[in-house]
């Protein structure tokens, strides 16, 4: 992974429970080694991922899709004696410490001048090749802020559209609440009229009933007038027994059909409910699998 900077070797950490999680490239105890591990360290110095942003509390550990983030920094004695911590056995690392001048500087002191003007020459290569690399991490920093920008007004769009659409719905529930409620409105006015004029007629033929008997009374003993009379009397008594009874039949009539009206009601509901619940269902499989197809893109 890190062949370009020329490390020797490396160690991994390993303990009962497998790999802990670290790792050490160690490179040639020389001035050039030296300076391979400190470009290494610039590195991931330049993309955030050096000593000090490991420990910061709100690194991140993994990419989208799952992968690891990978820091690294120079070791110094504290951290091998860590990393021994976390060893057994044949991982564990033996170290001497050494001082900088004695391993980089007086090394440098004794080379001649074609091996200096060599590691001056690869120093040069390796700023330019940095150099280069900064400028594009920059021109790709930028790049991922435009395209977060972007996405967040793409977020916003949706949310501003997603309520849109919850207001859509809501209106169109209203308006059919408001047509049903004047339809039952409607009826509930038939149905008082329509008490109304029963009261009416069953009250008028009452008291024309009321005034034939009292007429009656007043009349003299004549047989023939009484007869009419009574014949009147008949006829209207008649009428208000046969508007009872219609009210009686209008009324088991309308509970029957009340009856039948909530059975066909709830079943239409039911059916109604099973519509939207597999409606749902269907938008809800359709975006698991678009959130499933972008999560492998991901991935890969």
């Amino acid at each position: 992974m890190f062949q370009e900077y020329k490390p020797l070797k490396p160690r991994h950490a390993y303990g009962p429970q497998g790999h802990r999680g670290m790792s050490l490239l160690i490179f040639a105890d020389t001035p050039v080694g030296y300076h391979d591990a400190c470009r290494l360290e610039k590195l991931f110095i330049g993309s955030r991922r050096a000593r000090e942003d490991w420990h910061r509390p709100s690194k991140l550990l993994f990419r989208p899709g799952g992968n690891r983030i990978l820091y690294g920094y120079m070791a110094v004695k504290e951290d091998l004696d860590i990393f021994n911590r976390h060893s057994k056995g044949k991982t564990m690392v033996k170290y001497e410490v050494k001082s900088l001048q004695e391993v980089v500087i007086e090394p440098m002191q004794r080379m001649d001048l074609k091996q200096v003007q060599s590691l001056e020459s690869k120093v040069e290569r390796e700023k330019e090749a940095s150099k280069t690399f900064q400028n594009s991490l920059h021109t790709v920093s930028k790049n991922l802020q435009l395209r977060e920008q972007e996405l967040q007004i793409i977020r916003q769009r949706g949310e501003e559209q997603l309520t849109r659409n919850k207001q859509q719905q809501a209106d169109l529930e209203e308006f059919y609440q408001q047509q049903s409620a004047q339809l039952a409105d409607e009826v509930s006015k038939k149905e008082a009229e329509l008490a109304k004029m029963r009261a009416e007629f069953d009250k008028s033929h009452l008291y024309r009933c009321q005034q034939l008997e009292a007429h009656r009374a007043k009349v003299p003993n004549d047989q023939e007038q009484q007869a009419i009379m009574d014949q009147e009397i008949a006829k209207t008594t008649e009428k208000v027994e046969g508007s009872l009874l219609n009210a009686q039949d209008f009324e088991q009539k309308l509970r029957e059909m009340e009856q039948k009206q909530h059975e066909e009601r709830i079943e239409f509901q039911k059916q109604q409910h099973e519509s939207a619940l597999a409606f749902e269902q269907k938008l809800t499989a359709e975006r698991a699998d678009f959130l499933e197809k972008f999560k492998q893109q991901l991935r890969h």
